[in-house]
């Protein structure tokens, strides 16, 4: 226990605070599941009304379970977004008014001082509802895929991200862990936008969906891939020396690690983006399709893109 115990930096916060996130989680997926059962049927009905043709074809040989998966997928992304925005916006406000002088243009601050950075009430609240959200994905998918199914990747990106969400919060890493979490969620609320439009499997929503999903690779790669060097690693192999040898070591190998999939996940777009359009059912078949997880259900953030990425979705 002892040697398990080093692993992390002195605890700050109560386990207590735990109970938040959890509360949140289960909260969630029984508001997932009765999203599903109140709204995919009538979703459903009215996909078939609007394209006949592509619901059918999205059915056959399915005894009608595909068009019930593309209406379950409409509502898993719409679900996602009416969550993911406001909290990526939470987060963004928390970073920008309530985190010293952490921001991307300035992230000396973000360790320098280490161990005495206070703990705002607008962190904590932001960071365990955010936390909440994660424990929902991966408790439904733990159970089986109640509500959410996470795909492999994701379940081990939402792994390492809570690990590294839990060494901020408990070890007084919050500026740093405020500053990565608000940038790379920036790109989830365009993923899972465009995914819901092109799940609906409507012509008319097809140019709509490929230019979120453009707009999505575009922030993709700003907020996870060009940025990070400069505001993340770099600061945390630097400014992190204040750190204990072993906080240092586990901080920044996780980062790297999360990294790492962030350039896979953005590798997999790039081969989205440039296999252009197919065909697909009554109509084109969209970029954001090629993003769909095979499984039929989204991660979420941002975190990160668990659409592109075997699905692509930010979360």
């Amino acid at each position: 226990m002892a040697a398990l115990r080093s692993l992390l930096p002195p605890l700050e916060g109560g386990v207590e605070d735990l109970l938040l996130p959890l509360y949140q989680g289960l909260t969630l997926i029984a508001l997932r599941l009765a999203a599903e059962k109140l709204l995919v049927p009538r979703l459903r009905r009215a996909l078939k009304s609007r394209a006949p043709a592509a619901a059918a074809g999205a059915g056959a040989g399915a005894g009608g379970r595909g068009s019930d998966r593309r209406a379950e997928r409409v509502v898993d992304n719409a679900f996602l977004v009416l969550f993911i925005a406001p909290l990526s916006a939470w987060g963004w406000w928390v970073m920008l008014r309530h985190n010293g002088p952490c921001t991307p243009s300035s992230t000396r601050g973000c360790l320098e001082g280490w161990p005495g950075h206070p703990v705002t009430p607008e962190f904590r609240l932001w960071w365990l509802s955010l936390g909440g959200l994660y424990a929902g994905e991966m408790i439904g998918t733990l159970l089986g895929g109640v509500g959410f199914k996470l795909g492999l990747d994701m379940l081990i990106h939402h792994v390492l991200t809570v690990w590294l969400m839990l060494y901020a919060y408990f070890g007084g890493l919050h500026r740093y862990g405020t500053l990565a979490t608000a940038i790379f969620d920036t790109s989830n609320t365009f993923l899972h936008a465009a995914k819901a439009l092109h799940e609906t499997g409507l012509p008319s929503l097809g140019l709509a969906a490929d230019a979120l999903f453009k707009l999505f690779a575009a922030v993709f790669f700003a907020v996870r891939v060009a940025m990070p060097p400069f505001c993340m690693l770099a600061p945390g192999l630097d400014y992190g020396r204040v750190l204990p040898p072993v906080t240092y070591a586990v901080t920044n190998g996780l980062m790297l690690s999360v990294y790492v999939m962030q350039l896979n996940w953005f590798y997999k777009i790039v081969r989205i983006a440039r296999g252009g359009a197919v065909e697909h059912g009554a109509g084109p078949k969209t970029k954001a399709a090629a993003a769909a997880p095979p499984s039929g259900a989204a991660g979420a953030l941002p975190p990160p893109a668990a659409a592109a990425a075997g699905g692509v979705k930010s979360e």
